[in-house]
C-alpha cells in the first residue's frame, strides 16, 4: 500500500481513511488548547486539501458534538488551512455559539472571513476582538489592516496612531501608519513615521521604499532618490 509522504502510517489513497479521520478527531479534542500540535494540524489540512471527498467523509464520520467549542475551533482552523473557507466559517460559528465571546475564536473567524474577501464582516469581528481584549495590540493591528483593506483608512489611521503611541518601537506598525497616512495625504504624519521605520528596521527595503514614496509626495526629491537607491540596494543584496 502506498503511504502518504506527509503523514507516516496513513494511506495516500484519495479517499479519507479511518486513520485520517481518527487523527483529525484526536487533534480537535486536544486539551488544554495550548497543547495543540500545529505542525500535525497543518499536515492534516494539506491532506484535506488534496482529497476531494474529504468533507463528505468528515461530515459523516468525525461526529464532533455541537457543544464542544474547542473541537469545532480546531476543525475550523484545519479547514481554513486547507482552503475550505465556507466550512471553516461554519465550524468557527458553532464554536462561538457554544463557547460564547472568546477573543481567540473571534479572531479565527475574522481571519477566515478576511481571507475569503468578506472585508466588512472581517473588520466587524476584528473590532469585536479588540473590545473583548482591549489591551491586545495584535487585535488592533489586525483591525487596522482590515479597515485599510476595505478602504476605511480614515478610521485605520487613528487606530494606528494609538498603537504607535503604545508601542513606539514596533517597526511594522510604524510602517503601516506611514503607508496609511500617505494614502490619506497626511504627509505631516506619513513622513516622520516613514523615516522612523528606517531607524527601527534599517535593513527593510519596504521601509526605505516608503520613505522614497512619502518624500517624493512631500517634494523632497533628493531624499526620495536616496531612499529609493537604498531600497534597491537592499533588495539586490538579499538576492
Amino acid at each position: 500500500m502506498k503511504m502518504d509522504p506527509l503523514l507516516p502510517g496513513v494511506s495516500s489513497d484519495p479517499r479519507l481513511s479511518c486513520s485520517d479521520i481518527l487523527a483529525l478527531r484526536r487533534l480537535c479534542w486536544v486539551w488544554p488548547p495550548d497543547l495543540i500540535d500545529e505542525k500535525r494540524l497543518l499536515q492534516m489540512s494539506q491532506t484535506l486539501a488534496r482529497r476531494p471527498d474529504a468533507l463528505a467523509a468528515l461530515r459523516g464520520a468525525l461526529r464532533l458534538p455541537p457543544d464542544a467549542p474547542v473541537a469545532h475551533e480546531r476543525l475550523g482552523l484545519a479547514l481554513q488551512l486547507a482552503g475550505l473557507l465556507q466550512e471553516s466559517v461554519a465550524s468557527y460559528c458553532v464554536s462561538l455559539l457554544y463557547a460564547g465571546p472568546v477573543a481567540r475564536i473571534v479572531i479565527g473567524l475574522a481571519t477566515v472571513l478576511e481571507r475569503g474577501g468578506a472585508l466588512p464582516e472581517a473588520a466587524h469581528f476584528f473590532e469585536f476582538a479588540t473590545e473583548l481584549e482591549p489591551w491586545c495590540s495584535e487585535h488592533k493591528v489586525a483591525l487596522a489592516r482590515a479597515l485599510i483593506s476595505r478602504g476605511d483608512s480614515g478610521r485605520a489611521i487613528w487606530l494606528l496612531l494609538d498603537i504607535v503611541r503604545e508601542q513606539p518601537r514596533d517597526a511594522d506598525c510604524v510602517l503601516l501608519l506611514a503607508g496609511c497616512a500617505l494614502e490619506l495625504g497626511e504627509l505631516d504624519v506619513a513622513l516622520p513615521a516613514a523615516r522612523k521605520s528606517t531607524i527601527l528596521a534599517g535593513q527593510s527595503p519596504a521601509a526605505w521604499l516608503c520613505v522614497a514614496q512619502v518624500a517624493a509626495a512631500a517634494g523632497f526629491v533628493s531624499e526620495s532618490r536616496a531612499a529609493d537607491q537604498t531600497a534597491r540596494r537592499l533588495v539586490s543584496n538579499a538576492e
